[in-house]
Parts: structure tokens; sequence; C-alpha cells
């Protein structure tokens, strides 16, 4: 006898993944927040970042590589460079290329498209 849709005979195990987060905006303000006030939490980014978001139900995808550091007592403000596109070196940027400066992407890669080639 069939179980009633919806619900899986007791003998089967239903199978339903854990939530998980994946790096966006909401949750990487978190982190900030809580490396700024969590000393061990903070030591925990520096020292095994991808570990350490884990533990917070925040998986990074295996080909995406992260890396947290702090900035210098004498630093105000930390920029990272998007990596250098070789096709715009001395040129303008076409139409495409200029969106994604624009959209803060950079040589094509977005955390919102968590790490896969935007197109």
């Amino acid at each position: 006898m069939a179980a009633p849709r919806g619900r899986e005979p007791a003998h089967v195990a239903p199978s339903v993944a854990p939530p998980v987060a994946t790096p966006d905006a909401s949750n990487l303000d978190t982190v900030v927040v809580r490396a700024a006030l969590d000393s061990d939490f903070r030591a925990g980014l520096l020292h095994d970042a991808r570990g350490t978001l884990a533990g917070m139900g925040i998986v990074i995808p295996p080909h995406l590589r992260v890396r947290f550091v702090e900035r210098d007592a004498d630093v105000d403000l930390m920029v990272v460079l998007p990596d250098l596109v070789p096709d715009t070196v001395g040129g303008p940027l076409d139409a495409v290329q200029l969106g994604h400066v624009a959209a803060g992407l950079a040589a094509g890669w977005s955390w919102a498209t968590r790490g896969r080639p935007v197109t």
C-alpha cells in the first residue's frame, strides 16, 4: 500500500538537507559586525575563514577563494583593486565591460553569482 501523498513511509528517512547560507551582502554584514565585536571569531576569520564561516552555516563554494585581512592602524580605508583585464589595458571599455565596472564586478566575477562567471 502506498503512503499518503506528501508523507513517506516510516521506514524511509526523508531526504532533507540542512539549510545552508551562501555569501551575500546581508550575511557579510553580520560577519563584519561580529568580527568587530568578537576577538575569537575575528581570529578564526583570519586563520581559517572557510571553517569559521561554515560554523555560522555560511558555506563558501570550493572553487571560491576567500581571505579576511585586518587593516593597518595607519590606514583609514582599504580598497582591494579588481583584477586587471588585459583586453582593456590602454583602451576604452566596451558597454559590457563598463556595465561590469558600474555593477562592482571584478573581471566578470561577483558575489551575487556565487563565483560563477558573469555573462
